[in-house]
């Protein structure tokens, strides 16, 4: 600076009211430290959520944990590079990482890796059902009955196993062979009075054991081996059919009730636990009745016996499969909801802080118009600056809070709604606020200006410059209004992060994992058919 711009500067009015002449290096020293602090935020929510997820556990647990959470053709890369260092890390590989490969990989190497886990791991009665499964869908039905007869004797007592065994033993009939033996073995297994269990998806201590992704792996693992008990039912029921229209009933009625009772347990029943309760094996279970009772109508008939209790039965069955089909019916409509329910939080951060930093922008650059020399950064905020945008920003905050509390609640919808409107209120008023709040903190222009001490030209002219500083002092504390604005949401959200991890023990980058996957309603429709069914 020159010695005449030195001059010019000493000899300038000063205005500390709207920053003129004030603790410009004060206020820097400020504005820099409320970065870093926000800065600082941000590093620590990120290497909280970077620690945890890549590095809580070893590298071979942290991509088997990730690709748990991806959709299969994206899970195959990381489980196939996890079973590659498993192999050449350890003489004896990691069950599990074998079987879960196994259970994604392409059909053409599924065998082969379900019988690398069978070897690893022959006592865990859920592999053996798997393998089993997939051994009968490729057609090696003597080696898929060997794995599921290995199943049915490994705790906790099962009757699944059995009942697969008695549907690969059927595979292996000619049309002419006598089926007896395997009604033989669906009569012990009836008669057992063991649980019917379905496998349990292979999953991860940390992740949560509700939600859709859980529930969508639960409930394929049950479709595959509904799908060999309903061909098996399908082949007993097309030859009892074939049978009786020839007038060769024999012992097909007993053997059909055999049927019956198998489709009744798969139901389950009000004394029972909800373990191994589900709408898909229900399902199966209420076409296996229906079929068996159809068929042994025909037998009543060509005996010329009554057929009322059947025929009570056979609608009992029927009202009760068209409830369970309502309810899947309208299970993807009730899960899409509760989808956008789980994700309104992150659609009103993102939209917020797309909209602030917009503002901040706007706001930086008019600063910059109205004050290129920046006479007036050093401007003071308001004392109602502070607590103003602290109640605004603790009530987004609450917003965001309330909408993980109330996520799965019967009004979740509605109560959504009201957080919602919660949030946008908060910052709504936080943002029209911004541009009022200048304008009530900063005193008007005579108040600064000494009048009585100039004479009548120089006091206009004092005010004139008076006024001039105080528009630009009003840009100036706008901007840092909604750059304060801006910084703490994004604190606010830190905030939510780290307090969702420590309710939920997830963060809520993670937060498909808790979509509802209906789990409590379906135990109820269940429930409420088996009690029909009474």
């Amino acid at each position: 600076m020159s010695d005449g711009e030195h001059r010019a500067f000493a000899e300038e009015p000063r205005f500390p009211a709207f920053g003129v002449g004030g603790d410009y290096a004060g206020a820097r020293r400020s504005r820099r430290a409320f970065r870093m602090l926000i800065v600082a935020c941000v590093i620590f929510t990120g290497l909280l959520y970077f620690v945890e997820a890549f590095k809580r556990y070893d590298l071979n647990e942290t991509n088997y944990r990730r690709a748990l959470t991806h959709h299969p053709e994206s899970a195959r890369s990381f489980m196939r590079s996890v079973v590659k260092r498993e192999r050449e890390q350890h003489e004896k590989p990691n069950a599990k990482y074998i079987e879960y490969l196994a259970s994604i990989e392409e059909e053409d190497k599924v065998l082969a890796l379900y019988d690398e886990a069978y070897r690893l791991n022959s006592g865990d009665a859920s592999l053996l059902i798997n393998y089993g499964c997939q051994l009968y869908r490729a057609g090696q039905y003597i080696e898929a009955r060997e794995r599921f007869r290995e199943a049915g004797i490994i705790p906790p007592p099962n009757a699944l196993p059995r009942y697969l065994e008695a549907a690969a033993m059927a595979a292996t009939l000619a049309p002419d062979d006598d089926p007896s033996d395997t009604l033989a073995l669906v009569a012990s297994a009836n008669n057992s009075g063991d649980p019917v269990l379905f496998p349990e998806p292979l999953w991860h201590a940390s992740l949560p054991r509700h939600g859709e992704w859980y529930s969508n792996l639960r409930r394929n693992l049950v479709q595959t081996a509904c799908w060999h008990l309903n061909r098996f039912v399908a082949q007993l029921a097309d030859r009892a059919e074939a049978d009786i229209k020839a007038g060769h009933v024999g012992n097909w009625d007993s053997w059909l009730r055999q049927l019956q009772i198998m489709g009744e347990r798969l139901v389950g029943n009000t004394s029972t636990g909800t373990k191994g309760l589900g709408s898909i094996q229900a399902i199966a279970g209420l076409h296996m009745q229906r079929d068996a009772l159809g068929l042994r109508k025909m037998i009543a008939e060509r005996r010329g016996t009554g057929t009322d209790a059947i025929d009570a039965r056979m609608e009992a069955v029927a009202d009760a499969l068209d409830r369970l089909k309502a309810f899947q019916a309208d299970r993807d409509s009730r899960i899409a909801a509760h989808r956008r329910i789980i994700g309104r939080p992150w659609h009103l951060i993102f939209a917020t802080l797309g909209g602030l930093f917009a503002l901040f922008l706007v706001s930086a650059f008019l600063a910059k118009i109205a004050d290129p020399g920046r006479k007036t950064w050093a401007a003071e905020h308001g004392k109602i600056c502070g607590p103003i945008v602290t109640t605004g920003l603790g009530l987004a905050l609450t917003a965001l809070f309330a909408l993980l509390f109330t996520r799965d609640l019967p009004s979740a919808e509605a109560w959504t709604t009201v957080f919602t409107w919660m949030w946008i209120m908060s910052i709504g008023g936080l943002v029209v606020f911004g541009p009022i709040y200048p304008m009530m903190v900063l005193p008007g222009a005579r108040r600064v200006v000494d009048l009585a001490s100039l004479t009548p030209e120089e006091a206009e002219s004092r005010l004139v410059l008076a006024r001039r500083f105080r528009r630009r002092a009003c840009a100036t504390l706008a901007r840092r209004y909604f750059a304060i604005l801006l910084g703490g949401l994004i604190a606010v959200v830190c905030i939510w992060i780290l307090g969702f991890r420590i309710v939920e023990g997830i963060y809520p980058m993670e937060m498909k994992l808790l979509v509802t996957g209906l789990e409590s309603q379906e135990i109820q429709a269940v429930r409420d058919v088996q009690e029909s069914l009474r």
